[in-house]
């Protein structure tokens, strides 16, 4: 089996990448930065979707496994720390990991000259640096509401627990394939009627914003794009990610212990 280690802070995490090395070493497990069967990430949860940009073009041929460091006070995608690094050797070498499965979200979005084609993890938003942001909202086609506020951000279920959460969206279960489209302070008064709630739709669903107005920003995970958006169509692309996790831990376990509950 192929290692790589995927560490954007080597001079924080010096001893796991050590101890993650002598364990591989002792098993005979082999480092391939080029080819890996298996990319070791160490941080927290915006590691982990670095690590997935970073590794866009060969996620079919690659599987995430998660290690936090001191920093990780927060994440969904990493069962093993420091402490268990021999322990999570022992599972891996035993076939004892379970392989999740998920579904990028993958987004077309228009500016005045160009197309950009991307895929995103967790979420995808729009914003405005100098006004209100207003767009139509499309779901298949049938115009949902004429929005204004000041973002709007459309989650997948893996990212329902991050900034979705954060503005007032609902946690999604881990089975559950859907999107979840969320305002965060928008605008009702007389000229504009907005549903205050998050809509949650299918996964198969098509979700279109347009006659976005001037100057809006879109972003997807950490990334933010220089170039203004017009329009924009999100859907389930056809990527997925694959990560290794404890087949112990049940998605309600997790929810109670990272959100202390």
């Amino acid at each position: 089996m192929k290692i790589s280690i995927f560490d954007p802070n080597p001079n924080n995490n010096y001893q796991i990448v050590e101890a993650i090395k002598e364990e591989a070493f002792k098993r005979d497990f082999d480092f391939d930065d080029e080819n890996p069967d298996i990319i070791i990430h160490i941080g927290g949860d915006g590691t982990f979707l670095k690590a997935i940009q970073n590794n866009i073009d060969r996620l079919d041929d690659v599987i995430f496994l998660g290690v936090k460091n001191n920093d990780s006070s927060l994440g969904f995608f990493y069962d093993f720390g420091f402490e268990d690094i021999e322990d999570m050797f022992d599972l891996l070498d035993s076939g004892l990991l379970k392989i999740n499965r998920i579904n990028l979200m993958k987004c077309i979005a228009e500016s005045e000259n160009k197309t950009f084609e991307f895929y995103s993890f967790n979420e995808i938003r729009l914003s405005n640096m100098e006004t209100t942001l207003k767009c139509d909202i499309y779901v298949n086609d049938v115009l949902f509401e004429s929005y204004a506020g000041d973002e709007l951000i459309i989650s997948s279920t893996s990212g329902s627990t991050g900034l979705n959460k954060s503005a007032g969206g609902a946690i999604i279960s881990s089975d559950i394939d859907c999107f979840q489209i969320t305002p965060l302070a928008n605008i009702n008064s007389k000229i504009f009627k907005t549903i205050n709630n998050p809509l949650i739709v299918n996964y198969n669903s098509i979700i279109k914003c347009q006659n976005i107005n001037k100057n809006s920003l879109i972003s997807f995970d950490y990334v933010t794009l220089d170039d203004c958006v017009n329009n924009v169509e999100i859907s389930r692309s056809n990527l997925y990610v694959s990560y290794l996790s404890k087949s112990d831990i049940s998605f309600i376990k997790k929810i109670k212990d990272k959100f202390d509950v």
